[in-house]
């Protein structure tokens, strides 16, 4: 019985195989059309600070690079601090929930050679997110220096513009509205053979 009705859908498929295609893609395209719409898009700036000696970045040496590789880590933990998240969100003009906001839109990586601190900050667009880049930029500086004593971080990279542009992929959307269209494919190839049945009558 099952391979019976499985024939059938397969003759079906194959009889009205052109509607089946538009059903498809028509579903898909508009599946990812309207729910793709609804997804947030969000930017992402580059921050790299250098952890430097006292003299100055270019004249560090082999010394130098190692104390700095054990400040590295102190000063990861400086860049995402309550207190320079604070004064980032001063510098911003945010409100509290601004200040809230910023826990989860700014993260902190530490280059392999243990030197250079990499922060990235999350906008919701381009010039949100350049102005809490230099706003985040401004308030490690001078967290860093206040906490330490001194002048150790150097600015080494800023962002002109959002590094890119991360949305959340609609190949899913795609995927969901084609099989969508698969089931109502088979539903209008079944209504166009019933009605072509009793028209031959």
């Amino acid at each position: 019985m099952e391979n019976s009705f499985e024939k059938k859908i397969i003759r079906l498929v194959k009889k009205y195989a052109v509607v089946m295609i538009i059903c498809i893609a028509v579903c898909a395209i508009v599946m990812a059309k309207v729910e793709g719409s609804k997804a947030s898009t969000s930017y992402k700036a580059k921050i790299t600070v250098a952890i430097t000696s006292v003299n100055g970045y270019q004249n560090s040496t082999l010394d130098d690079i190692k104390k700095n590789q054990e400040l590295v880590g102190l000063y990861a933990k400086i860049s995402t601090s309550s207190k320079t998240l604070d004064a980032a969100a001063k510098y911003a003009g945010l409100d509290d929930k601004g200040r809230e906001s910023l826990n989860s839109r700014v993260a902190v990586d530490v280059a392999k050679e243990g030197q250079f601190v990499d922060i990235y900050v999350t906008g919701v667009n381009e010039e949100e997110t350049l102005k809490l880049a230099d706003a985040e930029a401004k308030a490690f500086l001078e967290v860093g220096k206040e906490i330490r004593g001194e002048d150790m971080l150097k600015v080494i990279s800023m962002p002109r513009k959002p590094l890119e542009a991360e949305s959340v992929s609609k190949k899913g959307y795609y995927v969901t509205g084609g099989v969508a269209g698969l089931f109502v494919g088979i539903i209008v190839s079944a209504f166009l053979e019933v009605r072509r049945k009793k028209l031959d009558k």
